[in-house]
């Protein structure tokens, strides 16, 4: 008689990246503001996680855990603003690839339905079409849209 055996799969990130071939990619749309982060993440494959806040170092202390439990290749993007590019430089540093992108008008109708989840979800689907260029110099930091 033929045996089998039962595999459970997981939605643990590391496993997805086992099955396909370590070629997952973790993406992180992050809406900047002077006291804290609005994060959303999105493993390559699978729908955007709800949105979560952190403080300024508690995100970068959550960003290097994340970094350093997967193999996978791990993006930011967020939106250029007035907080100038200190985060890019943290997140490189902890070998992030990371974007800063021209902001955008996600409320176009006048709702106001902006909010800082939509702003970081938006930002999270722009890592897909960021991803096949080539990052930019510290002396090309223009906005990469």
């Amino acid at each position: 008689m033929h045996s089998i055996n039962n595999i459970e799969l997981s939605s643990l990130e590391e496993t997805r990246c086992q099955f396909n071939g370590g070629r997952c990619a973790i993406k992180l749309g992050i809406d900047v503001h002077q006291d804290f982060y609005v994060v959303v993440e999105q493993v390559e494959g699978s729908n955007p996680k709800p949105p979560q806040r952190f403080a300024k170092e508690a995100f970068l202390h959550w960003a290097t855990r994340l970094k350093q439990k997967s193999s996978a290749e791990v993006y930011a993007v967020y939106e250029a603003c007035g907080f100038g590019f200190s985060l890019q430089r943290k997140l490189s540093a902890l070998s992030i690839n990371c974007y800063v992108v021209c902001p955008q008008k996600l409320d176009e109708q006048n709702r106001r339905v902006k909010t800082d989840g939509l702003d970081a979800k938006a930002a999270v689907s722009e890592v897909g079409s960021l991803r096949s260029r080539q990052p930019r110099r510290a002396s090309d930091r223009a906005c990469a849209h």
